[in-house]
């Protein structure tokens, strides 16, 4: 027995000894990790934009004896060290495939689908907010009777390609609340749900997957089954060229996920008149065509589509039909006006969020004979900028 008992403790001692440097390599290890990312912390230059997520980064604040006695300049500080740290979008891409094979289905409000379609959450509309701006659109179609006035709304992807939803999404349907909004317009409105004509091409590529906005050709559906609402006859026929195909939208920076590229396609008229000009922002940039193929070099590369979104854009054309169109819209104009130029003398762009002159000023000084309203119902749904802009009702 004694000599079992020394085995025992001999074993003991080298069950010991092996453990002991086991921690001592663990210690090792994380000591290293933590020098090397202490060090690449502070060589990391200092990033002001996340291409990953979209948005700005915060940086370490300035100190100040009111900022370090509130205790703010500690939550800043913190706050630029998550945004600084090093890799830190591989670590976000990380955390995203790992929820993602885990089963969950949605990442920071975007609802992962199928066939790598990424879903911006519907808005739920506030019924104040709705009453305000079908008042206020409805007055200014009174002040306005002599102009063909279209309000045309539609509805994010996830109310439409509700086959690519998991099964247990339970999102809101805002095809119904588009329908609603238009029901409160005046009869002087023609109103078009954009989301009817969508739903009716659900197995064409009307949707970016990783993006909020429609496709080209998502637009041109809409555009070709509205035309004569809007007041337009025979409609030229467009040709489509791909610009892109490593498009990576707002729905995958929001989510991390980056498993499928979009692709981007402009459209132009070959049996049309081609002589057109933009101006930018009153002045601010001329050019002779509404893309802007730098931006395709660019993270976001909707903007090819007149560079983004800017307070106001001219587009003057050679088209002769003595028809002048104001649009007041949000971002999803930008790709829809491809397909209207050669319909119009002119066409000014407004962007409520960022316009604040008169807008009823711009119409009389430039003889303008047809108004559309063109919106997503996400941006409708959650800005009241469109009041601000044609006033109250």
């Amino acid at each position: 027995m004694p000599g079992k008992s020394r085995y025992y403790s001999e074993k003991s001692k080298e069950i010991k000894i092996r453990r002991s440097r086991i921690r001592g390599i663990a210690v090792a290890v994380l000591a290293c990790f933590a020098v090397f990312f202490a060090v690449a912390n502070i060589i990391n230059p200092v990033r002001e934009f996340s291409d990953g997520e979209n948005r700005k980064l915060k940086t370490v604040p300035q100190l100040s004896a009111e900022s370090f006695a509130d205790g703010s300049f500690f939550e800043e500080a913190f706050g630029a060290y998550s945004d600084q740290f090093v890799f830190r979008d591989a670590f976000i891409g990380i955390k995203s495939q790992a929820e993602l094979l885990s089963g969950d289905y949605k990442e920071n409000d975007t609802v992962i689908g199928e066939d790598g379609y990424l879903f911006a959450t519907p808005e739920t509309p506030s019924a104040s907010s709705v009453s305000a701006q079908q008042s206020a659109v409805n007055t200014f179609a009174k002040s306005n009777s002599g102009l063909k006035l279209s309000f045309m709304l539609a509805p994010c992807a996830a109310s439409v390609l509700t086959d690519k939803l998991p099964a247990t999404a339970g999102l809101r349907d805002q095809m119904a609340d588009v329908d609603s909004f238009g029901e409160g317009l005046d009869d002087s409105i023609t109103f078009i749900n954009a989301g009817r004509i969508l739903s009716g091409h659900k197995d064409d590529y009307i949707y970016y997957r990783t993006d909020h906005h429609w496709t080209s050709t998502g637009a041109r559906y809409v555009f070709d089954e509205s035309a004569k609402d809007l007041g337009i006859e025979n409609v030229y026929e467009p040709v489509e060229h791909k610009v892109s195909d490593g498009f990576f939208g707002t729905q995958a920076s929001s989510s991390g996920v980056y498993t499928h590229a979009d692709s981007v396609s402009i459209f132009d008229y070959e049996d049309a008149t081609q002589d057109y000009y933009v101006n930018i922002n009153s002045g601010e940039k001329m050019t002779a065509s509404m893309f802007d193929s730098e931006k395709l070099g660019e993270k976001d590369k909707y903007q090819v589509f007149f560079g983004g979104n800017h307070p106001v854009v001219e587009i003057g054309t050679q088209a002769g039909t003595g028809k002048k169109l104001m649009i007041f819209k949000d971002s999803y104009a930008n790709s829809f006006v491809q397909f209207l130029y050669p319909y119009y003398d002119k066409i000014i762009m407004i962007d409520p969020r960022y316009y604040y002159e008169d807008p009823v000023q711009l119409m009389k000084l430039e003889g303008i004979t047809d108004v559309l309203f063109l919106y997503s119902a996400n941006t409708l749904f959650t800005d009241s900028s469109l009041v601000d802009c044609i006033g109250e009702g």
